[in-house]
């Protein structure tokens, strides 16, 4: 019975969602979006597409508001230790755009964690009594999939 259970196989490979903005798929861990799209294009769902893109122009918007942000402060504090005046308007604009940056940046991780799960959801194979292994956040999951 052991391996009988032990022999379902599954076709569909589920991703997981990794902290800091990047999935897993097949032990490997993936960050950029240009690597994403095609695993999540596998399955043919303008729901996952939708909350794909919106997770894309997200990132964008968290990087560029990232990068006027740290020039802002890293000019602000690169003055002051050269012997200038703290330009406290820079500086208060760069703290600025590094908030602004991180409510992006929580935004694009909320629409990749609704990709992933999305694309998990469709699954053609409902049940899989094959074991896994599942490592999310330093934390070991061993189970059993079953989904109805």
């Amino acid at each position: 019975m052991l391996l009988l259970s032990m022999s379902g196989s599954s076709n569909a490979q589920e991703i997981t969602f990794v902290k800091g903005g990047g999935i897993s798929y097949q032990g490997k861990t993936i960050q950029k979006p240009k690597e994403i799209l095609p695993i999540i294009l596998q399955k043919e769902s303008p729901e996952i597409v939708t909350a794909f893109n919106k997770f894309k122009s997200n990132r964008g918007a968290a990087q560029v508001f990232g990068f006027i942000g740290g020039f802002g402060i890293g000019y602000s504090l690169g003055s002051a230790i050269g012997g200038r005046k703290i330009s406290g308007g820079l500086l208060a604009g760069g703290a600025g755009a590094i908030g602004i940056a991180l409510l992006f940046g929580a935004s694009a991780n909320n629409a990749l964690k609704q990709v992933v799960d999305l694309y998990n959801s469709t699954n053609s194979t409902k049940t899989s009594f094959r074991p896994f292994v599942k490592n999310d956040d330093h934390i070991t999951q061993i189970g059993m999939n079953i989904r109805f």
